[in-house]
């Protein structure tokens, strides 16, 4: 393990239970999930908060089609009759907040079921990619989340509408503080976390935060004339195509896919134009426009297997930088 409770979110400790308990080919105890799932070192102590929370993770799965059932012995396991039915019963708006969810155990390098994740979540997207998506639900904040929380969310808000730049202390999962400049474009929650998407000013970087997680939260600027221009931006386009968001002037830029990544035009993660490659029958192109080389570079290497960039050269040179450190990583 190489979290504890607190240093672990709630949509990475349950995508992790449910895949641990899938890969086991026998009922888990208390232990076994203690021991081997980070999130529940106390469980198996009978601690009661843990507990709890368990429980309600349980619920969770469940509400999301994932039926883990316990027998007299109090041994876990995945109900594979109930779960992964063959029908997909969750609407666009529900895939799009697994997909963010999934963000977080991706880009984490200690989590282990890396590969099967991302292959679920792009098989669950090019399932129900013919639904049109909608926008998300105006902003409200339930009473579930903590005072603090709440007031972090209404005050960024407050700075995005007015677009104005903020700066914070930030803990991220390794208990790395850092002080953050941001330009906030917009919020989201998934589950019991609400999460900021913003422009990393110092990196130039649109990326994402974890609210529960900021603090000393305070505007960068005394002025009262926006910081920046306005940002035409939703989660649904962020976790589309990320790197059409960023501080370079925007450039085209193309992609060689393979065919199988071929969704329907309304499909809201590929807006864009899809071309045929003559004596190519399993391959086709992919062009649109970018504001960001590292996160093209990024998307490219991490949205699906056999996505290459083939122009502009500044993200060639980036992709094949990433798939050095990706080589040097796993040997």
């Amino acid at each position: 393990m190489t979290a504890d409770t607190k240093s672990i979110g709630k949509p990475e400790r349950i995508i992790t239970l449910a895949m641990y308990l899938a890969e086991r080919e026998s009922p888990a105890t208390k232990q076994d999930i203690s021991t081997n799932v980070d999130g529940y070192q106390k469980l198996a102590f009978g601690d009661s908060a843990s507990t709890k929370m368990f429980e309600r993770d349980l619920e969770s799965l469940k509400e999301v089609g994932i039926y883990i059932t316990a027998d007299g012995d109090s041994r876990y396991s995945l109900d594979t009759k109930k779960s992964f039915a063959n029908e997909i019963l969750l609407s666009p708006l529900e895939v799009m907040r697994l997909r963010l969810a999934s963000i977080s155990p991706l880009t984490d390098p200690t989590f282990i079921f890396n590969d099967e994740l991302r292959s679920a979540v792009t098989k669950l997207s090019y399932i129900v990619g013919k639904a049109e998506l909608g926008d998300l639900p105006d902003l409200r904040i339930s009473e579930d989340f903590n005072s603090a929380e709440r007031d972090y969310v209404k005050k960024l808000e407050v700075f995005r509408l007015k677009r104005k730049e903020v700066c914070f202390d930030y803990v991220d999962r390794n208990d790395r503080k850092t002080r953050r400049t941001v330009r906030p474009y917009t919020q989201f929650s998934i589950i019991d976390d609400w999460y900021l998407v913003c422009l990393d000013v110092d990196i130039q970087e649109v990326r994402e935060f974890r609210i529960s997680r900021m603090s000393k939260l305070t505007q960068r600027r005394s002025s009262t004339g926006p910081d920046f221009d306005p940002v035409e931006i939703t989660p649904n386009d962020y976790i589309g195509f990320p790197f059409q968001f960023g501080d370079e002037e925007e450039f085209d830029i193309a992609f060689l896919l393979p065919r199988q990544t071929k969704l329907d035009s309304k499909h809201p993660w590929f807006n864009a134009n899809l071309l045929e490659l003559e004596g190519y029958p399993d391959k086709l192109v992919m062009t649109t426009t970018a504001r960001s080389t590292r996160q093209a570079a990024r998307w490219a290497l991490e949205y699906a297997t056999g996505i290459v960039p083939l122009f502009p050269q500044k993200v060639v040179d980036a992709y094949l930088q990433g798939l050095e450190k990706v080589e040097a990583y796993h040997g």
